[in-house]
């Protein structure tokens, strides 16, 4: 980089050593780094002006850091933005130490220095009017770009040269709008429990994995057991863990049937209900319990000849076949602890030539159920339909004709019916005699 006639691009002289050091040429490195937003720890920012100081007041400011920071690992810095004249919107950074003192040439410089927890700055004297805070004139550039200001925007930095604020797995990010640092945890909570199940997982960091498996009586509704750890939260399953229910207990003398998580008990052939309630419900694979039992019955009814028995619980009734008598006992027995008892209801065979007898009772039923059978409504007979249609006819013939019709239908309905007439009566007249002979 070339120089000006006179003046130097590096020098080092005038009481700085012993040895002096002057050259017209040298290399220019720019460098810009790029700091992990995560890694600065503070920052803060404000308005300074010169000439609105306090005349009264000491010329240094105080920024205090708000925590006491390492000064081996920590990188402190205080910049300043001028907004007015040739370089507006540009930044310059605070020197370490004075260059000049009592000269009359003009002058620009914060001057700064920290410790663990706060930062000092020192600016000009009000009173001095040749020192700004941002100085570049004279032959600086020859002249072009020159800069005077008394008011800057300053800030002040704290930066980590090493590692990150962030604690653990978590994630650093920069809020540039507050200039705060955001850490962002990625490591999970544990992960949350299922009904009904183990679970085992192999950490909460991001990445992590957990598997569920249900307990003995459940079984998973789905393949999908296992969820994995990501940015700070599990993933979801759809998984549960749904009971399975072993056969309800078996119920001496019982039958029962199963529908889903239900199960309803019904009492064998023979035997009866007692108390509690047939119906039991599983849950967690747990069958409810019930005093539900079933108690033997008297069974089958005894047997009597020429009878049939309908059993309804624990009452029997007897009923006689066609052609058979019944005594005059109770035709009904009630089963009292498990055993019927004996009875002397019997059916006596009346049929033919048997020496059974039949009572009045008996012989009145048969013999209104058999005029229920021969009595003939007239208005369903052929003449009185005929009645309703026709008209009476005076001339002889048509009496003729009519008296021969009703004579032919009732000599006919009397050739059908004869043969059962005499069949009946022959019969009560067999059962009379024989009742009659029997009392005698």
């Amino acid at each position: 980089m070339p120089k000006r006639s006179g003046n130097y691009v590096a020098c080092a002289r005038d009481g700085w050593g012993s040895e002096e050091l002057q050259s017209s040429s040298a290399d220019l490195f720019i460098q810009v780094w790029i700091l992990d937003s995560c890694n600065k720890h503070f920052s803060s920012s404000f308005q300074l002006d010169k000439n609105n100081a306090d005349p009264t007041s000491p010329t240094v400011d105080r920024v205090t850091l708000g925590s006491s920071y390492s000064l081996n690992t920590t990188l402190v810095s205080v910049q300043m933005k001028v907004f007015t004249s040739n370089n507006a919107g540009y930044v310059f950074y605070a020197g370490g130490s004075a260059m000049i003192d009592t000269s009359t040439d003009p002058f620009g410089a914060i001057i700064y220095g920290y410790t663990e927890t706060e930062v000092l700055l020192w600016r000009p004297d009000i009173a001095t009017t040749h020192g700004y805070l941002v100085y570049v004139g004279g032959q600086w550039g020859a002249g072009n770009n020159n800069q005077q200001d008394t008011s800057v925007e300053v800030t002040v930095k704290v930066i980590e040269l090493t590692g990150s604020p962030c604690t653990g797995t978590n994630e650093c990010s920069a809020d540039w709008t507050t200039l705060k640092t955001i850490c962002t945890p990625t490591d999970c909570p544990d992960p949350p429990d299922l009904a009904n199940a183990y679970k085992v997982y192999n950490g909460v960091s991001n990445g992590s994995t957990a598997m569920y498996s249900c307990m003995p009586g459940y079984a998973q509704s789905s393949h999908d057991v296992i969820i994995t750890c990501t940015d700070g939260s599990w993933s979801s399953s759809t998984v549960f863990c749904e009971a399975i229910c072993a056969a309800p207990p078996s119920i001496p003398n019982a039958d029962v049937q199963v529908f889903d998580f239900m199960a309803i008990y019904s009492c064998q052939e023979g035997y009866l209900s007692q108390t509690g309630s047939s119906l039991i419900s599983c849950s967690q694979s747990v069958w409810q319990t019930t005093t539900f039992s079933c108690t033997a019955s008297c069974g089958p009814a005894p047997n009597i000849t020429g009878a049939d028995v309908l059993v309804n619980g624990d009452v029997a009734m007897y009923a006689c076949h066609y052609g058979f008598s019944a005594t005059n006992a109770d035709n009904e027995i009630n089963c009292v602890s498990g055993t019927w008892p004996s009875t002397t209801f019997q059916c006596t065979d009346s049929s033919n030539n048997g020496v059974s007898r039949i009572n009045n009772q008996t012989l009145n039923e048969w013999i209104a159920r058999i005029r229920r059978e021969l009595i003939i409504n007239r208005k369903r007979t052929n003449a009185y339909l005929r009645s309703l249609t026709s008209v009476y006819d005076p001339r002889p013939s048509a009496i003729a004709i009519g008296s021969s019709g009703v004579f032919i239908f009732s000599f006919a309905f009397l050739l059908i019916m004869i043969p059962d007439i005499i069949t009946v009566i022959r019969y009560i007249q067999e059962r009379y005699f024989t009742n009659g002979k029997s009392d005698d």
